[in-house]
């Protein structure tokens, strides 16, 4: 499986001269244009013989406001997909949000709304990104679907809290995996709500209301980190999509934990 990352800049620097500087981006740079009036002429098929049997590529942009770097890469990206059998999109957001909203899509009857919520407004919304969802929803019913996926750990998204809670325990209950009390289940989905909400939550309160809260999140981890820990290796031994979702989920709240709980400046 092949795949395409679209997320921040990301810069290699070389310790050499300006000068082979220079020699080595006019041997290698490939030039193309959103623009057609431009004089210049888009030929990705240079780019085959740098990506070669490469599994992943990387589309970066100088800032998340750049509607001529977001023409550009919804070209690349399709030029990937046809071209060099890319199949996997993965957006720098949320990967639980990302992977319910392409699922959700197969199946809604308006899944080009749904796929436009995989991910952040700035490229969800953005007028220039729509040719890329409308080929994604033409594409998603066809032999080779453009799959959608996120490689972020952060708790954004449309789909983090009616389309995680409920499927989760209802599938764990299904497994046989329940929580040893009621009273547990109950401090998970508080706990699990307080994390996704904090943001919002934090805007609304004073500053030390926010060092209170903060506190308090800090000081109740434990029993949501004892029952995640206990979990997600359970999850781990059945080889269902489903299981794998959930437990790359947890893993990533876990990760994204610490930055969570620090105070905002």
């Amino acid at each position: 499986m092949k795949s395409i990352f679209i997320t921040a800049l990301m810069f290699c620097f070389y310790f050499c001269t300006a000068q082979q500087n220079v020699l080595w981006l006019k041997k290698h740079v490939v030039p193309f244009s959103p623009d057609p009036s431009l004089s210049v002429k888009n030929d990705f098929s240079q780019l085959k013989k740098y990506i070669g049997d490469a599994q992943i590529v990387m589309l970066g942009e100088e800032t998340h406001g750049d509607g001529t770097a977001f023409k550009s890469k919804v070209e690349l990206v399709k030029f990937l997909h046809r071209e060099m059998g890319f199949d996997v999109l993965a957006w720098e957001s949320s990967f639980f949000n990302a992977e319910a909203a392409y699922q959700i899509a197969q199946t809604d009857p308006t899944p080009l709304e749904k796929l436009q919520l995989c991910t952040y407004g700035l490229w969800g919304k953005a007028e220039q990104v729509q040719p890329l969802f409308h080929y994604i929803n033409d594409a998603i019913k066809s032999e080779r679907p453009l799959i959608v996926t996120g490689i972020d750990c952060q708790l954004e998204g449309s789909f983090l809290s009616h389309d995680f809670i409920l499927p989760f325990f209802n599938y764990i209950s299904s497994k046989k995996l329940e929580f040893g009390k009621v009273e547990t289940k109950q401090e998970f989905v508080k706990y699990y709500y307080g994390l996704l909400f904090l943001g919002q939550t934090l805007r609304n309160k004073k500053g030390d209301e926010k060092i209170a809260l903060l506190d308090t999140l800090f000081k109740k981890q434990q029993v949501f980190l004892s029952f995640t820990s206990e979990l997600i290796p359970r999850l781990d031994t059945i080889k269902e999509v489903q299981a794998k979702r959930f437990s790359q989920h947890l893993k990533n709240i876990i990760a994204f934990l610490p930055a969570h709980l620090k105070m905002p400046v």
